[in-house]
């Protein structure tokens, strides 16, 4: 769509809120090393319902004309998501943290298309995370979080014509390609202070 990034507008007449109905089932283990409970396991699944689910529609260049209307590029359909995460957690000891990995999709059918369902722009896709803390007194501690994502979904530009100084975007099948996948690296070491008052 040419923006890869989130934006908030308000219903109106034309533009009906979005509503959802889920359904999710959850599960959750301790898991025993020696006698201790250390560990807890967790898992997740949900199917979710969309009623007029809303999409921006236009591009950068839509923003940049005189009669741009916000709401002429908003288009609105139904469809469903679905997925689930899965986690282990350790949450006592020196050594602490969790990892977890998350799989969904979104899927919308647009009322201004004949397509099917299609791929929505807040489709998940794999999504990782990772933490570890070690204490190593009880004043200081390091610890490294790191969490992958799948890229956003995109559409596609095949081509762009300038017509009467009209700038004219040619653009794939919607949300069919994504932006690179995203990885992040976070290092801390702390030192704990104690006021004395």
């Amino acid at each position: 769509i040419g923006m890869a990034s989130n934006f908030r507008i308000t219903s109106t007449r034309q533009i009906k809120p979005q509503t959802a109905f889920t359904a999710s089932i959850d599960y959750m283990r301790f898991l025993s090393v020696g006698h201790r409970h250390d560990f807890k396991l967790t898992a997740h699944a949900y199917y979710r319902k969309l009623d007029n689910a809303h999409e921006y529609s236009g591009n950068l260049i839509s923003v940049l004309k005189d009669d741009y209307n916000v709401t002429d590029n908003i288009i609105s359909g139904n469809g469903y998501s679905a997925g689930g995460n899965v986690m282990l957690s350790k949450e006592r000891g020196r050594i602490s943290g969790h990892i977890s990995y998350a799989y969904g999709i979104t899927r919308l059918k647009f009322s201004s298309s004949s397509q099917g369902y299609r791929p929505s722009a807040n489709d998940l896709g794999h999504a990782v995370t990772a933490y570890v803390r070690y204490e190593i007194n009880r004043r200081f501690d390091v610890s490294a979080a790191w969490s992958f994502t799948s890229g956003r979904r995109t559409t596609p530009i095949k081509s762009i014509y300038i017509i009467s100084e009209n700038v004219i975007m040619q653009h794939g099948e919607r949300n069919s390609a994504r932006l690179p996948d995203y990885h992040h690296l976070d290092i801390a070491a702390n030192y704990h202070f104690t006021s004395q008052g």
